[in-house]
């Protein structure tokens, strides 16, 4: 992974890549990255056009765009959502669907977002437990980002409730979590809307009302989507998607 050149980010996205590596999941994903052509940038670099938008991964040319503007905590919580779509995006996850059927479209959406934001709440949880709260209490704070992480962080007080004080969350605390707070994605259809309703207006009717592809959904998603970063079994790693807890 390498930084887009820009003097005025340079220490704004140095900040925010320390920020992350405070985590260790952020810092196994930062490190699995390091293998790939995926660029960070701030907003100097390159705009990001939706005022509403703080952060925003680029599929087409590798790149994670972060507002300047947003406080801290933010920044870290999507950076995390949109390094882990970056992640997503080195095993073929992330597409434009146009090639894809449209169930098998929205199902891969639907998928790579909750797994995403499953993602940036684990490492906001690892901050917080750090002494950083910031990305955490970004999360509590955003209506979208609430219900997930109180599941994760439910699921880890049970896991962790008899181990001793300081005990760090084991791979498989961490799936656990996290496979809740992915399954809280689908919980609310408020969640869902946006993603339908882009699904239906921008790329629909951009053809026409056809929906331009036929294909099916990536093969051995389960098997690839839901790992933890960095795992040396790579493929072979466990995926909390296939877990029964």
């Amino acid at each position: 992974m390498y930084v887009v050149p820009s003097i005025a980010d340079d220490w704004a996205l140095a900040e925010r890549r320390e920020g992350l590596r405070a985590s260790p999941l952020g810092a196994r994903l930062l490190h699995e990255l390091t293998q790939t052509d995926v660029a960070l940038g701030g907003t100097s670099a390159k705009p990001i056009t939706q005022e509403t938008t703080l952060a925003s991964y680029l599929y087409n040319v590798d790149t994670v765009l972060l507002r300047d503007e947003a406080p801290r905590g933010r920044k870290l919580l999507h950076a995390a959502h949109e390094l882990r779509h970056a992640w997503q995006d080195t095993f073929g996850l992330m597409t434009n669907g146009e090639e894809l059927h449209e169930q098998d479209y929205a199902a891969l959406t639907f998928m790579t977002e909750a797994d995403a934001r499953a993602f940036a709440v684990a490492v906001a949880w690892e901050l917080k437990q750090g002494g950083d709260s910031e990305a955490w209490d970004a999360a509590m704070g955003m209506p979208i980002y609430k219900s997930t992480a109180e599941k994760f962080e439910a699921r880890m007080q049970s896991r962790l409730a008899n181990a001793p004080a300081g005990t760090a969350a084991s791979d498989a605390d961490l799936r656990s979590a996290m496979g809740v707070a992915y399954r809280a994605w689908f919980d609310r259809a408020s969640v869902r809307a946006p993603y339908i309703k882009t699904i239906r207006t921008t790329l629909a009717d951009e053809h026409n009302h056809v929906w331009p592809g036929h294909g099916a959904l990536p093969p051995r998603i389960a098997q690839t989507l839901g790992r933890l970063p960095d795992d040396p079994a790579g493929l072979r790693a466990p995926t909390y998607l296939i877990r029964s807890d």
